[in-house]
């Protein structure tokens, strides 16, 4: 095989005392109990793993948060940002604790971790950031969901470079879906014009349908002969919020759909008497 390149956005040259740090850190025979070691250490020892559906949820949970509580996580991120290049282990898995934290806490790391500058740093884990926005906004204040709102918008008015990666856009957009508002609606519209990823354009069409931007949906409509099977599914739910005009809608174009379609359209029929909203 001939002609292969590093990848400069994976590949991380370490000098020497970079390696003894990381080889530390990855120790096995690190032993948490002793006073020596460093909170990055414990941390790498804790399984952030966490199942809601065991039958000891509680208790792990509480588990998981005690050990948590022991190990300073707004500590090591700010000193992950301090360096020129972050590692990517320590770093995942302490923006990943960060749900273990108290909300005044949670909100703290957020503000840290949304940085302009910050976040530039902390490229190697955007997707984990994005997941961590979208799980943690509908538990902060109006508040504090307005200022995540200015930060996300702000990645995309001022162009930044972690919006060029497909995958980063996808999990932009499931940070986005929190409240809508007029400059988030304008971001995702642009984007639904300009980008040709099916995956991006469904997630689009299922967040405008939860915002219920009906003026949108109503446009969009008559481009469904011509989408992908994916985003076609997307927008059988979202006829759902145009009322009888998705009524009328569906009704005469149900009978070019596969059996896939038919059922999720039952699926969502059903979902909706249960007020579960839209899934995005």
């Amino acid at each position: 095989m001939r002609d292969l390149v590093l990848q400069k956005k994976k590949t991380r040259i370490l000098d020497a005392e970079e390696f003894r740090q990381a080889s530390g850190l990855l120790d096995p025979e690190t032993d948490p109990s002793k006073p020596q070691v460093t909170d990055e250490q414990k941390l790498l020892n804790i399984s952030i793993n966490f199942d809601p559906y065991s039958p000891t949820a509680e208790e792990d949970y509480e588990e998981l948060k005690t050990a948590v509580e022991q190990v300073d996580i707004l500590g090591i991120l700010g000193r992950e940002i301090s360096k020129t290049a972050i590692d990517p282990a320590v770093a995942k898995q302490a923006v990943q604790a960060v749900r273990m934290l108290d909300l005044p806490q949670r909100f703290a790391a957020l503000r840290m971790l949304l940085d302009a500058e910050n976040i530039l740093i902390l490229a190697p884990i955007f997707v984990t950031l994005m997941r961590l926005v979208r799980d943690l906004y509908p538990d902060l204040s109006p508040a504090e969901q307005g200022f995540i709102d200015n930060a996300l918008v702000e990645l995309s008015s001022g162009r930044s470079p972690m919006l060029s990666v497909e995958v980063n856009l996808a999990h932009y957009v499931q940070a986005l879906a929190g409240n809508a508002s007029q400059a988030k609606e304008e971001i995702l519209i642009l984007l639904f014009r300009s980008t040709g990823n099916s995956i991006i354009r469904r997630l689009i069409i299922l967040v405008m349908t939860r915002w219920r931007c009906h003026y949108w949906l109503s446009d969009v409509k008559s481009q469904y002969g011509a989408m992908p099977i994916l985003e076609k599914r997307a927008y059988i739910l979202a006829s759902y919020c145009l009322g009888d005009e998705g009524k009328h809608w569906r009704t005469h174009t149900r009978f070019s759909w596969t059996q896939p379609e038919l059922l999720i359209r039952d699926w969502y029929a059903a979902r909706l008497d249960g007020s579960k909203g839209v899934p995005v």
